[in-house]
């Protein structure tokens, strides 16, 4: 006799209603609860900040002395070429130069100017160096870089050593005997 229990009336439905509930909660629960997303969100972000690569104050400084030595051998360069292809306008003979200028406040040279011969007070290009930044002249006793209209440096040769404030770091730019081959070299 299908459909009747023993016992008590309307004990079968009750039963059947029973077994279709736990049917439903033994079945597998797809998506995922809301502890289980934060967890997964707290793990990328701890793999991403190790993976992810930091730069550090050390690694900015390093850049900023890189760059300023890689400026300063380009505009020798740059003064050199003035010199040889006869200035701006290909016309002018003079000589170029380079100088170096100390800032009194800071006790350090920080700044160049290229200005053609004699005309100091006009120049092409002035840069200001980033902060943190120093120079020092080697194996001359001038700031000073004259290029004639061969390439020729005066002084014979010489260097520049760019260095950070702190001295961890340090680039050299050399300008090379006779022929004005303007190098940088990491120290």
């Amino acid at each position: 006799m299908a459909g009747f229990s023993r016992g008590r009336p309307g004990m079968g439905a009750l039963k059947d209603r029973h077994h279709a509930a736990a049917e439903i909660a033994d079945r597998p629960q797809s998506g995922f609860s809301f502890v289980e997303l934060i967890l997964v969100i707290i793990l990328v972000l701890i793999l991403a900040s190790m993976l992810v690569p930091r730069y550090s104050r050390d690694a900015i400084t390093k850049h900023k002395v890189y760059a300023s030595a890689h400026d300063l051998a380009a505009d020798l360069r740059y003064a050199r070429r003035l010199a040889i292809g006869g200035g701006q306008d290909g016309q002018d003979e003079s000589p170029f130069w380079l100088t170096l200028s100390a800032n009194p406040a800071a006790g350090a040279t920080n700044t160049w100017k290229i200005y053609e011969d004699g005309n100091p007070g006009n120049p092409l290009k002035t840069v200001t160096a980033l902060e943190e930044i120093e120079f020092l002249v080697i194996g001359a006793a001038t700031d000073s870089f004259r290029f004639d209209r061969d390439g020729a440096p005066t002084p014979d040769s010489a260097a520049i050593d760019v260095a950070d404030s702190g001295g961890l770091y340090r680039w050299r730019v050399s300008v090379v005997r006779s022929t004005g081959r303007v190098t940088l070299s990491e120290m």
